[in-house]
């Protein structure tokens, strides 16, 4: 099984759609936002670049009210577009 796109929502409003073609070696991030529109790639072997992004994904979506448990929660929907090196 593979992952190909997952769609986020945050507060009413703000959401991300996360995709991975197969074999690519990115994965594009797309944030939508009632005043906001932006397209960011990341290397789906860098775990790095991987965590930025999720707390990129968590500030943009759930504002300062975001906390810890919630970027655990992004970063982990990453990993699962990521390659599967990074998993183990």
């Amino acid at each position: 099984m593979r992952i190909t796109k997952i769609e986020m929502e945050g507060r009413d409003g703000h959401y991300a759609i996360v995709s991975r073609k197969r074999d690519g070696e990115t994965i594009e991030v797309e944030i939508l936002l009632p005043d906001y529109h932006a397209t960011h790639t990341v290397a789906a072997n860098d775990k790095g670049e991987i965590d930025t992004i999720a707390r990129v994904i968590q500030h943009k979506l759930e504002g300062s009210n975001a906390n810890e448990t919630q970027l655990e929660d992004y970063c982990c929907r990453l990993l699962d577009m990521s390659d599967s090196s990074l998993l183990q």
